[in-house]
């Protein structure tokens, strides 16, 4: 499968509501992810990479003898994923501006 280029991100926004608080994580993909992190920092949007090596890379999955290259769209994934801040306070401002500067990228 060919990358796919992002044209038109939305991001859902929903007033905060204590009673059904759950926060997760608002990951996107992106082949480059690195440069993209970058400009977005440089932009004080704060983001994090949660799975940086895939699980069959990750030292307790070592006896399996998955070495690189032996699922790639693992790998793959573990390369492109970024995560952008999501977290009940953000405002619909917020989430905006997260989505302009994405959009952005170029």
């Amino acid at each position: 499968m060919s990358f796919i280029p992002v044209v038109d991100l939305r991001l859902q926004y929903e007033a905060p509501r204590p009673e059904l608080d759950a926060v997760v994580n608002r990951v996107i993909r992106h082949p480059r992810r690195d440069v993209l992190r970058e400009f977005l920092d440089r932009q004080e949007i704060q983001t994090l990479i949660h799975y940086p090596l895939p699980v069959h890379l990750q030292p307790g999955y070592a006896d399996l003898g998955l070495g690189r290259g032996s699922l790639p769209q693992s790998e793959r994934a573990a390369d492109e994923v970024l995560s952008l801040p999501m977290y009940p306070d953000l405002t619909e401002d917020q989430v905006q501006r997260v989505a302009d500067a994405v959009c952005s990228f170029s």
